[in-house]
């Protein structure tokens, strides 16, 4: 069957207006397709009396320059409706004295350009973090060179103060040690973050791994937010890599920062129990002995009805210019990534707290060594050893330190010139301690070179915390050790002593 062309019109997916010479709506033609936009409910009526100013203001600009021949004869506008915002786009055309608009629903239009200015936006912050993260790790990478001549040249003082009975000055300079380390630890969790790669999960005490990440927000958090730290004792170990699970509670409390505004409360516990839960993002119920680490505010809150959403790629309930914190995407992924969920509970005006709970370890680990004197060893005096470091204070620092425990030291600041030096004589010398890097050749690459003209020889590779994994490199090249600066004196020496002392 024919059907008329009113008919068809009926059936398309838009709203038609006619307006007279005046401007005035004189008929209108609905559609059961389009939602959300205003219809008269009299005839005739002004643009005013229907669209919203600033939508009705361009239609008479855009009638306006039709009327002159010049375009454009469309545009687009938003409606608020019923909570919801609608997005339209409208069609205008004349004959002669009359004008007719055609509306069409354009919110798939929107919200695809949404979308992608929500990607744009999101891979433009990821470059600048990208340039921070190589920004952050080239300068922690020299003020690790820094603080290694401190904290070592610290050290010899130390010695010598305590030989000469000085306790006073000793006590000063012990001082100055503690707050060289406090440094040395930052600048290790800013190398942390650095990384381009994340380390491989290892099995560590939470309350070190959480001790290390709130020390970097002390300065990000205002005077006027406290925040407070409460660990069970004897809570179980974890599975984690140390560098993510900073990010996580980092990030998540710099989220809460933003939350409280001016001044309020962040409350950090550590806990570890049996737990039947189930995880507000992957909605799986999980059961057993899990590690909680919660994070709790009491800012604003989040609205009940954006709670199933927060976990949506680039969702944020923040303003626009007040995005610092990551998207709870992101925590979503590193802790699935370790085995665990996490549990999300808000009230509006009252504030959040997040659960991260990580599957419990059985096995106890050893507590981090301390920064003591370790029991004074024997060793050979007629040991040489060559140092090749390309900072020259790191280098002539570890050449006191290892003549002052009586071994012969030839130290270098140029690979190439050691090089050199050994190829005149690579008896002469029991283990080579020489740094990653450094311009035109690097650590490894020496070792190599090292290698082929004595292959048993004893390497020790310093290196910085930084993105790269030196370990399987190292291993190939025939490295017998690998150091991170800064190195204590203790920890050198011990090092060296294991190898000149291993069974040949």
């Amino acid at each position: 069957m024919n059907r008329s062309a009113s008919e068809i019109i009926n059936t398309l997916p838009a709203l038609l207006f006619c307006l007279d010479s005046r401007h005035q709506i004189t008929s209108f033609r609905g559609s059961p397709f389009i939602h959300g936009h205003p219809q008269p409910t009299t005839l005739p009526c002004t643009l005013f009396d229907l669209w919203p100013k600033t939508a009705a203001t361009e239609i008479t600009k855009t009638i306006t320059r039709i009327e002159e021949n010049q375009p454009p004869r469309q545009f687009r506008y938003s409606v608020n409706s019923t909570n919801q915002q609608y997005h339209f786009k409208a069609y205008i055309s004349k004959q002669a004295d009359s004008f007719a608009i055609i509306v069409l629903d354009a919110s798939t239009e929107f919200n695809q350009e949404d979308e992608k200015q929500h990607l744009y936006d999101q891979l433009r912050q990821n470059q600048k973090m990208e340039a921070l993260g190589q920004l952050t790790g080239g300068i922690a990478h020299d003020f690790n060179n820094l603080l290694a001549s401190i904290l070592g040249y610290a050290d010899l003082t130390l010695d010598a103060l305590e030989a000469m009975g000085k306790e006073v000055l000793a006590n000063y300079l012990r001082e100055v040690i503690n707050s060289g380390e406090k440094a040395r630890d930052l600048i290790t969790q800013m190398q942390a973050f650095a990384r381009a790669k994340p380390n491989t999960a290892i099995t560590l005490v939470p309350t070190l791994l959480l001790k290390s990440a709130t020390s970097l927000l002390q300065a990000a958090l205002p005077e006027t937010i406290q925040l407070s730290i409460n660990s069970e004792e004897g809570v179980s170990p974890i599975k984690i890599d140390p560098a993510q699970f900073n990010q996580v509670v980092v990030n998540l409390c710099l989220n809460a920062r933003d939350a409280i505004g001016e001044a309020g409360n962040i409350d950090i516990a550590l806990s570890s129990h049996r737990h039947l839960l189930e995880c507000s993002s992957c909605h799986t119920r999980f059961d057993g002995e899990y590690v909680e680490v919660s994070i709790s505010d009491n800012g604003r809150g989040i609205d009940p009805t954006l709670i199933t959403r927060i976990f949506d790629p680039f969702f944020t309930t923040k303003e626009f210019n007040n995005n610092s914190g990551m998207g709870l995407s992101v925590v979503h992924g590193i802790v699935h990534e370790h085995q665990g969920h996490l549990v999300v509970q808000s009230q509006p005006n009252y504030g959040t707290t997040i659960r991260l709970f990580f599957p419990a370890i059985s096995e106890q680990t050893s507590p981090q060594q301390s920064r003591t004197t370790l029991p004074a060893r024997q060793h050979s005096s007629n040991a040489t050893l060559l140092v090749i470091d390309d900072e020259e204070s790191c280098a002539r620092l570890q050449g006191e330190l290892l003549r002052n425990k009586g071994f012969t030291v030839e130290i270098f600041s140029d690979a190439l010139q050691a090089l050199e030096r050994y190829r005149l004589n690579p008896q002469r010398f029991d283990l080579i301690l020489v740094d990653q890097n450094m311009p035109g050749i690097s650590g490894i690459e020496v070792a190599q070179a090292v290698r082929t003209l004595r292959p048993e020889i004893l390497i020790i590779l310093n290196t910085n915390h930084t993105e790269h994994d030196y370990n399987a490199q190292a291993k190939a090249a025939g490295i017998n050790a690998l150091l991170s600066k800064p190195i204590h004196p203790e920890q050198l020496l011990t090092t060296i002593l294991d190898l000149l002392q291993a069974p040949k």
